[in-house]
Formats: structure tokens, sequence, C-alpha cells
């Protein structure tokens, strides 16, 4: 089941359809984009998702549960984290009290099933200003930083809320390119945690970079959906919003192949779909290989096709694909478009980016092609165009003096409890639930938080086997009913936490 489900929203603006029927779904460790023209209903649909609007049809599905009308502190309280277009930084604060102000105003941490203690603030605190790089202005007023770190601070304020979702609305809007670049690589590595992202952008070649899947809306409705190598081959992506001309930035293109782990292809066609030469078959006459040079790259796009000239009687035959070493290119290096969406990313981080996409296996051809009429040299030099490098995430390690006694707040708790969450929703589940109460169980005390969230909820079946697993754990008959009235169940459960935090302290 996806983390976050959208279903079928509609959106009336007096008698004006804005949203008509618009669906999509984000997947825990996946980053997603909404993207479509001015006028869409994108930015309406994402406001729909946060709670900012109320929608007039259509559900709101995050974690399992209908959340459609409720307002955005309960989302936020689930564990959807919303990061707003607009600066939404304390300027009077420090960067420091930005964070502290809201670890404070927290009711509970989802991981501890409590509200953080001073020290617990203070290290979680000190954990995100390193790992977003902003140590150096922890004690400056936030109005007096730059934009940059305005929205790192913001992402991290964000962060120490333990977020199972974070949803960014314009995050490369109105920042540098260093400060875009670090971005792209904050959201990466939030994604490889295992928190699910999901952004709206004008920026479509900054989503496009950084995202597994994305949706395009037009005219209030999904008009087309895909990998970014599907979206910018789609004729109905490029009619409706790329434009013809989006392909033609050679080396934008080859930085999205080489993200997604792939190469320039050998069977006619490039990562930009303009078309190539096929490589020439062993037999094939040597002359041909000894034919006019390769034309330099003099610019970062695609060359055009060959003229009328180059394919004349008494020209020579131009050489084939070259992969820059003057080999041609082998029926290994074939790339394929329109793959299926990707896998959850990793839970745990590593130490550079991660393909979504699975690996891929050439086709086995039964014998090699014949090389097609020659085409100009220029557009063999298509195939050597320089990539973009993409920077790894970096891993922030805590500096000597100041490592929390406990595991710190981060990725891998916020994932080991989504684990604990999920086997928690098995118990309702007849076939499973034996096996999720016994995992449960032998887990012990770090499934506690979870359980007694479980206990809140509404569905009674679900309370009942929770408690009984609850019983197990803490070796106790007594102190809670699953079927007592709501208050009378609030009141049990406060008392059950307290006895327990005293037996564990």
């Amino acid at each position: 089941m996806a983390l976050l489900e959208v279903r079928g929203l509609v959106k009336f603006f007096g008698r004006r359809k804005v949203v008509d029927g618009v669906s999509f779904e984000v997947n825990p460790g996946e980053v997603v984009g909404l993207l479509g023209p001015n006028g869409a209903g994108k930015t309406t649909s994402f406001r729909m998702t946060t709670g900012q609007l109320v929608p007039n049809e259509g559900t709101v599905l995050f974690d399992g549960q209908d959340v459609s009308h409720d307002p955005m502190y309960r989302r936020a309280r689930l564990g959807m984290g919303y990061l707003s277009q607009e600066s939404s930084v304390f300027r009077r604060l420090t960067v420091e009290q930005n964070i502290l102000a809201i670890l404070e105003a927290m009711p509970f941490s989802r991981s501890l099933g409590r509200k953080l203690r001073s020290r617990e603030r203070w290290e979680r605190t000190n954990e995100v200003l390193k790992r977003f790089n902003l140590e150096h202005v922890r004690h400056t007023p936030a109005g007096r930083a730059s934009g940059g770190e305005k929205r790192r601070l913001e992402i991290a304020r964000c962060l120490v809320c333990e977020p199972l979702l974070i949803m960014l609305d314009e995050p490369f809007a109105a920042v540098d390119p260093r400060t875009t670049e670090d971005i792209r690589s904050n959201i990466r590595e939030l994604a490889v945690s295992g928190i699910g992202i999901l952004l709206t952008d004008h920026n479509v070649r900054e989503v496009l970079k950084i995202t597994d899947r994305s949706y395009l809306i037009k005219d209030g409705q999904v008009v087309t959906q895909g990998t970014p190598t599907k979206l910018i081959n789609d004729p109905i992506a490029i009619q409706a919003y790329l434009g013809n001309t989006f392909v033609d930035d050679g080396l934008w293109m080859q930085a999205i192949a080489e993200r997604h782990g792939q190469a320039a292809t050998a069977n006619g066609t490039t990562t930009s779909g303009v078309p190539t030469t096929p490589a020439q078959p062993a037999s094939a006459p040597s002359q041909t290989a000894a034919s006019a040079p390769v034309a330099p790259v003099v610019a970062p796009t695609v060359a055009p096709a060959a003229s009328s000239e180059s394919q004349s009687p008494t020209s020579s035959p131009a050489p084939t694909a070259s992969n820059g070493a003057g080999n041609a290119p082998t029926p290994g290096s074939v790339y394929r478009f329109g793959d299926p969406a990707p896998a959850p990313m990793p839970s745990a981080p590593l130490s550079a980016p991660v393909s979504p996409l699975p690996p891929m296996t050439a086709p086995v051809s039964a014998a090699p092609q014949a090389a097609s009429t020659p085409t100009a040299p220029a557009e063999a030099a298509a195939s050597r165009v320089p990539t973009i490098p993409i920077m790894p995430p970096t891993t922030m390690t805590p500096a000597a003096g100041t490592r929390p006694e406990r595991p710190a707040p981060g990725p891998t708790p916020v994932t080991e409890q989504d684990h604990i969450r999920r086997l928690i929703e098995l118990l309702t589940v007849n076939e499973h639930a034996r096996n999720a109460a016994t995992e449960l169980v032998a887990r012990g005390r770090t499934t506690l938080p979870a359980l007694f969230a479980a206990l809140e909820r509404r569905d009674v079946n679900l309370r009942h086997r929770a408690w009984q697993v609850v019983q197990q754990i803490l070796v106790i008959s007594g102190g809670y009913d699953p079927f007592a009235p709501e208050d009378q169940r609030r009141r049990q459960l406060a008392q059950l936490r307290d006895a327990t935090e005293r037996r564990a302290g």
C-alpha cells in the first residue's frame, strides 16, 4: 500500500471546475513530482493534499487513514510535513532557536511516543544543524540568513518532526544554482532514508533531475505520468507542457541518463531521441572506418540530422556512432524508455546517489544488423557530449562530545518505526496476524510507542489485538479496555504510558 494515495480529487471555484478527478500516489523513499502549466490545477491539487483546501469530491489517504477533511495540524501529527513556497522562518529568532521552537511545540515524538525532554531537544537541534551545514549561522537571526540557508533551515525544521512524507512547494524558486544543487542533494538523501517526497515546481528540468516519477496535470486532469526518461519522450507531455525544443539540451539529457544508470543506445536511438547509426557488422569493409574524421563538439546541443549533401553519391560514407574512443557502441548499451515505476529506496544512507531504476539487460540478437544510411559526422559527436556531475549526498557525523546516549533521531529510527507500524496494521489481517504479533513481541519495548498509538485508533479490532501484544510485552493483565468509551480509554492510556515510563526510568 502506498504511503500517500490521492483518488479522484474534484474542486470547484464557483461554477468553474478547476480540478477534475486528479489521482496520484507516493511510496516511502520515492520522490514524486506534480507538473503542469499555469492554471492546470496542480497547485490546487497540491493544496488539497496538504489540507489547505477541502476537496468537493475525492479522498486523500495517508498511511491508510482518510485525511480528506482533516486540518493541517492533524495531518502533521500523523507524519505529513509541508514546506511552503514563501519563507516560513521566524525572522527575529536565531537559526538555532527556530529549530528549538518547533521541537518545544511538538506534542510528542513519533519515535518515542512522548514529549521530548530538554536534553533530547538540544541533541536533535545539534544533529540537524550539522547535517544541513548551518552550524556557522546557528546564532544568526534567521532574517539575516541567505536564501539558501533559509531553505535548508526550513527543511531541517521539518525533519526534526520525524515526518513520513514531506511535501515541497516550489523548492527551487528564487535560489542560486549552488543552492539548487544542495537542495537536490538534501532531497535525495531524505528519500534514501525512507521518507516520501512530493514536490511541485515550475523549474521542470530540476524536477525531472531529482524525481523518480512525475504526474503531468493539464485542464484539471492527469494527462500522463511516468519516469523522467519516459516523460521527455512522451508525445502527450511534449505537446501539453514540455514543447518540441525541450529535448535539445544534450547536456541535461545526458545528466538524466547518468542518474538513472543508462548509456546512449546503439540500436538507433540516443537518450535525447535523436536517431543514430547502428554498429557496423564485423564483416564491414575497412574503408568505412577510415572515412572522414569525427567533427569536434562545439556546443552542448544535439547535432542536426544529416543534410542532403552528405548523402550524395559522390561523398564518402560517414563513420558510425562512436563511444569516444573510436569504438562502435555495443549491444549491451541499449537504452529502453517507459520502464515501470521504481521500487522504494533503501533505508540506509548511501555515499552516492542511488539509481531508482532496476538494472537493465540488453536484448540478445541473432546477428548484427547491417549499417543503415550514413549520417553526418557531427551526429556521431553527439554521443560524446560531456555529462553533468551529480553531487553525492553528504553524510553528517556527530562531533565528539555531542553524541547522544540513545540513537539520534533521524532516518534509521523513523524507518524502523515505519516497519513496526506496518506490522501493527497486519494484526487485523487474519492470515498474517499471528506472525505479526510474534515479531512485535520479539522486538520488545521498542514497539510500545507505535502500539500505544494504535490503541488510540478507531478500529476496535486493531485496538483489541494491539492490546494483546502490549500485555505480552509488559507482562500485565489489565489497565486498559479497548472496548471502553473514548474518554475512558484516553485516561487509561495516559496512565499506562506514565507507568511504563516510570518502569523504564
